[in-house]
């Protein structure tokens, strides 16, 4: 549980193949007149909000944000609250116009990062830059499978120069609406490799380090909100009757079911039947536990505020603040606790710096659904973090328990 370990959560805030357009589906499901509202966090808001199942999309020490359907806010609108986001399907909508718009122009500019990706296509296009460039990547085209059969696909990015080398473990997409989340680690993933042979820095790492990305960690989820809810959070196994869902981040063995978590499978929190019970969970561990060397670790989510120097050199506008785990929520059951735990240290022989980082945007609209324009500042901005991170984690190892 993030209260009982000193991981330290990373707030982030920010600002080659043809796509298919993301055209309006008829069938799936719409936010028309739903609200993102920031409420000021009290034991009777939090009381309320949990008890009734309301979605929480940022719970931190001084506020919530809750979406709130057109029925519900009245039971609502008594607590201090803000409205962030007045529609948030005009927010989707707008999101898919800027992925079309997006689209037609990456026609011209082959842009990769213009827009988001479709889970077929992110594996074919890692594919294309492992095949392109195979003295530095190389391709697990899958580390397990989803619950509905899907390949978990992820790369390997060092370069041929021998040597035992640490290893640093990045991953993306556990919620499956956190789309910019995916899409940093495929910029991540690019900017590594065209970096090597014109960045100092870059090479310094690929040359001493071995990077192993895993983009979409949550590939049925992520299928799921491109085809049907824009806002699907959980994975896709079905827990009963018409319910379907757990949710990966409150999955994982370390400190499973102490708190931050649901045992209500219709909650968007809900843990699961027991610890590492879901295929994409299990099949992370597998993979990660037969890495002899990783020393840090970071899992990507959006979204949230704050973040330090590194990213500063990328975007001198935003204001950065490293937040501990304990002053935001308590969220038991997450891969960052995992990272840092007592079956990784056991394993390796040392304790893995493990951290959660909450990227763009900072706190209010457009929440999750982040225009497609955003995935190249966000990008950098992730970049310079990883590289600050890796040279950090380097010098300053963590001491056996």
């Amino acid at each position: 549980m993030r209260s009982f370990l000193p991981l330290i959560s990373i707030l982030l805030s920010s600002s080659l193949v043809l796509s298919a357009p993301l055209d309006v589906n008829p069938t799936a499901v719409r936010y028309d007149n739903h609200r993102l509202v920031r409420f000021k966090r009290s034991a009777e808001i939090l009381k309320f909000v949990e008890g009734q199942s309301y979605d929480i999309w940022k719970n931190t020490a001084s506020e919530l944000h809750v979406r709130v359907a057109p029925r519900e806010f009245d039971l609502l609108k008594h607590f201090d609250h803000e409205v962030l986001i007045a529609d948030i399907q005009s927010d989707i909508d707008y999101e898919a116009s800027q992925q079309r718009k997006a689209q037609l122009a990456k026609r011209a500019t082959a842009d990769w990062h213009a827009s988001y990706h479709t889970y077929t296509e992110i594996v074919g296009w890692l594919d294309t830059l492992a095949k392109s460039n195979p003295s530095l990547v190389t391709l697990v085209p899958t580390i397990g499978k989803s619950i509905e059969g899907r390949d978990i696909p992820a790369l390997k990015i060092t370069s041929n120069n021998g040597g035992q080398k640490k290893q640093f473990w990045f991953q993306g997409l556990q919620h499956a609406r956190e789309w910019i989340s995916g899409a940093s680690m495929q910029y991540l993933a690019d900017a590594l490799v065209k970096g090597y042979s014109s960045d100092s820095s870059i090479k310094t790492i690929l040359d001493n380090f071995e990077i192993i990305i895993v983009p979409v960690s949550n590939p049925d989820g992520y299928n799921y909100a491109w085809t049907k809810d824009r806002l699907w959070r959980k994975n896709r196994r079905l827990v009963t009757g018409s319910i379907y869902g757990v949710d990966l981040n409150r999955n994982w063995p370390d400190h499973w079911n102490q708190g931050g978590a649901s045992s209500n499978p219709r909650d968007e929190t809900y843990l699961g039947t027991a610890p590492g019970s879901e295929p994409e969970v299990a099949n992370l561990m597998k993979f990660y536990l037969q890495q002899p060397r990783i020393a840090g670790a970071i899992d990507f989510h959006s979204y949230g505020k704050g973040m330090k120097s590194a990213v500063n050199q990328v975007n001198p506008n935003n204001k950065y603040v490293p937040q501990m785990d304990a002053a935001l929520y308590v969220a038991s059951g997450g891969a960052d606790d995992w990272f840092f735990g007592e079956q990784v240290a056991k394993k390796q022989g040392f304790i893995t710096t493990g951290m959660t980082v909450e990227l763009s945007p900072t706190s209010s609209s457009p929440g999750f659904v982040l225009p497609p324009e955003k995935i190249i500042p966000v990008g950098k901005e992730v970049v310079a973090m990883v590289k600050h991170f890796i040279q950090y984690v380097d010098k300053n190892p963590l001491q056996p328990k």
